[in-house]
């Protein structure tokens, strides 16, 4: 046993005493198994202890846990919760990527958040125009000019001038009232803000527009000031230089 000294004492100014017995060719220090070589009470001399070790009475559970205990084994376990899921290895939140009852909504791989009904207060809107579902006589696309009649509420424009346009077919509306409607074919027109419009003709940016003899298509009305406030489609937010049928964005 190599026993070393602070500062450089030597064995004539501290000389410990260690418990040992004679054996074989030297000594053998008293001790058993564990003890540990420690500086005895009155400081004199080195003795074999024991260690002591702390005592713990009681385990609480505390924010989010359960159980716990004064003795033995002590366990505690994470609290559940609502819309959180405890499972063996991990705790997960209870979430889903599709429309579900009682469920926390997720995004899915696109980025999209799915639910069948929100209820706030909307401050923006992504698209354009204000749209409501109406009943159609056949399915039309976007951009298409509709007038009121047909075999049912609503029908493709024909006639130059009409006095019974509705609306634009929607493209993506901002906000689609009677959602909830249900028909053979059902169209969403644009009644307000901007969409994009079939016209034929020649436009000049702020033209009003008035249905044309092309099925479906808006023209630039003559004499603006004369038109009717039930004959116009709306007003055109861009040019268009050739005398073809195409798309523009318009305001209605």
């Amino acid at each position: 046993m190599e026993i070393s000294f602070l500062n450089n004492a030597s064995l004539s100014t501290f000389i410990p005493t260690v418990p040992t017995t004679k054996g074989g060719t030297g000594l053998t220090a008293i001790g058993t198994a564990n003890q540990v070589l420690a500086v005895n009470a009155g400081a004199t001399a080195l003795e074999f202890q024991t260690p002591t070790t702390g005592d713990i009475t009681g385990v609480t559970a505390g924010s989010g846990l359960t159980d716990g205990g004064t003795s033995g084994a002590v366990t505690l376990n994470v609290g559940a919760g609502s819309y959180i899921n405890v499972n063996a290895n991990d705790i997960a939140v209870d979430a889903t990527t599709t429309a579900t009852a009682s469920k926390v909504a997720a995004r899915d791989s696109s980025g999209d958040l799915y639910a069948n009904l929100f209820q706030g207060t909307a401050t923006s809107a992504r698209y354009a125009d204000l749209a409501e579902k109406y009943e159609a006589d056949a399915d039309y696309e976007a951009g298409t000019v509709l007038v009121i009649g047909g075999d049912k509420e609503v029908t493709i424009s024909k006639e130059p001038g009409s006095y019974a346009v509705v609306g634009v077919v929607s493209t993506d509306p901002a906000y689609l009232m009677n959602s909830g409607l249900e028909s053979d074919n059902v169209v969403a027109v644009a009644l307000r803000g901007r969409v994009p419009c079939k016209v034929t003709g020649n436009v000049n940016k702020g033209d009003v527009l008035v249905a044309s003899d092309t099925p479906g298509h808006a023209m630039v009305g003559a004499m603006a000031h004369n038109i009717s406030p039930l004959q116009i489609v709306g007003r055109a937010l861009e040019s268009k230089t050739d005398a073809q049928p195409g798309i523009i964005e318009i305001i209605v």
